[in-house]
């Protein structure tokens, strides 16, 4: 509820438009993500948005939100047993608690959250995809594959060489 002011199981297997969580600005961010050039371009303006989004959020002292932002910033993994012990709650009651305010279990969000920041690093000079993965976090080039699929419905390397799209069979 804090992201968007609705409770997520309100919108629990129904994908609402971004016009319907945001408003005008969710019309003008969809705008901007179909007009962007490539799909790199349009995770970042999304990402870019959600992330904004969680640093307007006004309760910081919040237990949830607390976790929410350790995962966001965090450059290691977040182990999620480790995080609620950290706070002294059941691993349970963090992911009642976490699901409230984002719609997703923690191990879920911080899958998304290490997705992002591969998306982010990608263009790196120097860097290989399984670089990118393993300075993300990832434990290894077929765990990133796997979260990039399931996330994208793409392979990486279609994906970053601007083929993911479909283009290929625009003229078939």
């Amino acid at each position: 509820p804090d992201l968007f002011g609705i409770s997520s199981h309100e919108i629990i297997d129904e994908p609402p438009s971004l016009q319907l969580l945001s408003g005008n600005m969710g019309r003008q961010l969809t705008e901007e993500i179909l007009i962007a050039d490539n799909n790199k371009r349009r995770a970042e303006i999304l990402g870019n948005y959600l992330i904004n989004r969680v640093r307007l959020i006004k309760s910081p002292d919040d237990l949830a939100h607390q976790c929410v932002r350790k995962i966001l910033y965090s450059d290691e993994p977040v182990i999620i047993s480790k995080l609620a012990d950290e706070h002294f709650i059941s691993s349970r009651q963090l992911e009642r608690k976490f699901k409230t305010i984002t719609g997703f279990a923690p191990k879920t969000y911080a899958r998304l959250s290490r997705f992002h920041r591969a998306l982010n690093s990608y263009g790196t000079p120097y860097k290989s995809l399984t670089d990118i993965a393993l300075d993300c976090g990832y434990y290894d080039q077929s765990h990133f594959i796997h979260d990039f699929r399931e996330f994208s419905g793409y392979e990486p390397s279609l994906y970053f060489a601007g083929k993911g799209e479909g283009i290929e069979y625009r003229n078939a």
